[in-house]
């Protein structure tokens, strides 16, 4: 009987015997603290970084042709949920793992032999993607594998196609060993394939689910755009691949660049987004995978997804970098979109058409409007985001859109086709977007709107600032409002129309009047205005005259109204108000 040595190195994270790295140890933390306010247990003490996005440790001295497996524990309690990332080398490696208050997860990750086979060394990071600090760990371990693990095991059904074709990892060709797998759209691994020659892979067959028997065997469905990772890591496909029975060969060639990751909040009701990151499947139900129970309805300038119909009713498939969508979100709880990809050049050239073009800002921090549209100044008309917020060069003293921001989507009226290219960033100003200006919180911004605009005169005077115009539907419900920042004028107020959604959000419909609500008070109109849908801003001064409100104070009234003298100083007084002009 031979024994010998297995390399097996465990770390508490966050517990006393948590190791730092040092050269002669060979393996340790190398940032973060110790922290174990959540509990002493292993699995509750953590390791945080509460001033960068990653905490890192280093493994050394890994033999070349030996497999290594490590091993993560993940564990908060109290604290806002986290969306994390393993990255080995500086590669994701494995899917994101989101934490849960009070839910203990493991995750368990083959070691990809290029990571040491040059240097026996790997640098082992996770990646705080939905926030820039407070990245943890709760327990790590390397492992030495002694016994192979199976390493393809699939589900087969009578329903398949094939792929093959080449594979690189940044560059260079994958080496024997990499496992490329294929996923459908719930993450079931459909199809794999070790890669024994270096750079190629297959054929790989991929398999469809089989609903005739119980239980029924998942796999992908017709139409459903197959989703390759090598080594865990998403690969773009060259050409994409949508999944059909046909028993037939397909040349898929994948490529696994540097990624990144992009993340932001939507509120409850419609926002208006953009990616600067290009995912590597771009089917939208993939890239939309991370907030999968929160939507139903998603507009783009090519059409429209809905839930409710079936695959072959869509008009609206894929989502890409560079563009914008609106996403309505439901429920009554903001969520977190996190899409990974490869990041596009912050001075991609757009191509603009004329009329109203859906675009995504690419720059990783926000800039002035007239900034980031100097290479298109003199060829768009107004450029809007979801919020209400507009922008008009010729009418910048009513503008409302002060700066464009990462994660916002826009709504630009080019005059003539035009290229637009975002300036390259020399440095971050700003980082995120500006305040809401003007626009009032309460009310539901959707994608149908007009603006009202013009000087504001208020009891013979300038309308001074804070003062509150609303717009009210026939029904009384408020679709548009707007806080005076300027004194003297008001707008750009946006005026929404009604959507039909579950549950409804108030607006009007084309032709209807729009009331108008001063401070509280409704104002008499000349001419009636009508509301349409033709995103453009209208004119329209207001000269207002509203009741003061006047206090005329009583001394001792009660005490008169009993036939008491009363002195006037041991009564307080007592106050009438009374509106007049």
């Amino acid at each position: 009987m031979n024994l010998h040595a297995v390399d097996y190195r465990y770390a508490d994270s966050g517990g006393v015997s948590d190791p730092d790295y040092t050269p002669a140890l060979g393996y340790g933390a190398l940032n973060g603290v110790k922290n174990s306010a959540w509990g002493a247990l292993p699995y509750q003490s953590v390791r945080v970084n509460q001033t960068g996005r990653s905490v890192d440790y280093r493994y050394d001295h890994l033999r070349p042709g030996v497999n290594y497996q490590l091993h993560l524990s993940f564990y908060q309690s109290g604290d806002n949920n986290r969306v994390q990332q393993v990255e080995i080398d500086g590669k994701p490696v494995g899917p994101e793992v989101t934490l849960v208050n009070g839910e203990k997860q493991q995750v368990s990750l083959a070691v990809p032999a290029e990571t040491y086979t040059d240097d026996g060394s790997i640098a082992v990071s996770i990646v705080r993607t939905n926030a820039d600090v407070g990245a943890i760990v709760n327990e790590i371990a390397l492992e030495e594998q002694t016994i192979p693990a199976q390493v393809c095991d699939v589900t087969t059904t009578p329903y398949w196609t094939q792929v093959y074709g080449g594979v690189t990892v940044g560059g260079q060709p994958a080496p024997a060993g990499t496992i490329v797998t294929a996923e459908n759209i719930d993450g079931v691994i459909v199809g794999c394939f070790q890669v024994a020659t270096d750079g190629f892979y297959g054929f790989m067959p991929i398999f469809g689910g089989d609903s005739s028997g119980t239980p029924a065997l998942p796999g992908m469905a017709d139409g459903e755009q197959v989703k390759f990772r090598v080594n865990g890591s998403l690969a773009v496909a060259q050409p994409g691949l949508a999944w059909s029975n046909d028993k037939d060969i397909h040349r898929v060639d994948l490529v696994v660049q540097g990624s990144d990751s992009q993340w932001f909040t939507l509120n409850p009701g419609w926002n208006l987004f953009s990616l600067r990151v290009e995912p590597p499947v771009t089917s939208l139900e993939s890239v939309l995978d991370s907030i999968k129970t929160h939507y139903c309805l998603v507009q783009g300038e090519e059409g429209a997804y809905d839930c409710n119909l079936a695959a072959q009713f869509q008009q609206l498939k894929e989502t890409h970098g560079a563009k914008a969508y609106y996403i309505r979100i439901e429920g009554g709880s903001s969520v977190n979109l996190l899409v990974m990809g490869t990041p596009i050049t912050p001075t991609l050239a757009i191509p603009l058409h004329a009329d109203w073009n859906w675009v995504g800002f690419l720059p990783t921090a926000s800039m002035p409007v007239g900034d980031a549209l100097q290479s298109i100044a003199g060829s768009y008309l107004r450029a809007a985001d979801g919020k209400g917020r507009l922008y008009d060069p010729s009418l910048p003293q009513f503008s409302t859109l002060t700066h464009m921001a990462p994660g916002d989507g826009y709504l630009i009226f080019a005059t003539q086709p035009v290229t637009l290219t975002y300036p390259a960033q020399v440095q971050a100003a700003v980082s995120g977007p500006a305040a809401t200006s003007g626009v009032c919180p309460d009310v539901s911004p959707t994608p149908l709107f007009t603006w009202l605009y013009g000087d504001f005169q208020l009891n013979g005077q300038p309308a001074p600032e804070g003062t509150r115009v609303d717009v009210l539907t026939p029904r009384g419900e408020l679709a548009g409002c707007f806080l005076v920042d300027t004194p003297g004028q008001y707008g750009f107020l946006p005026v929404y129309g009604a959507d039909a959604g579950a549950p409804p959000l108030p607006g009007f419909t084309d032709g209807e009047p729009m009331r108008l609500r001063v401070n509280g008070r409704e104002i008499e109109q000349a001419d009636a205005l009508r509301w349409r849908n033709d995103k453009e801003s209208h004119r329209v001064d207001l000269d207002v005259n509203l009741p003061e409100r006047f206090y005329l104070p009583f001394v001792g009234a009660q005490a008169g109204a009993r036939g008491e003298a009363g002195p006037a100083d041991d009564r307080p007084p007592v106050y009438l108000p009374i509106l007049g002009r």
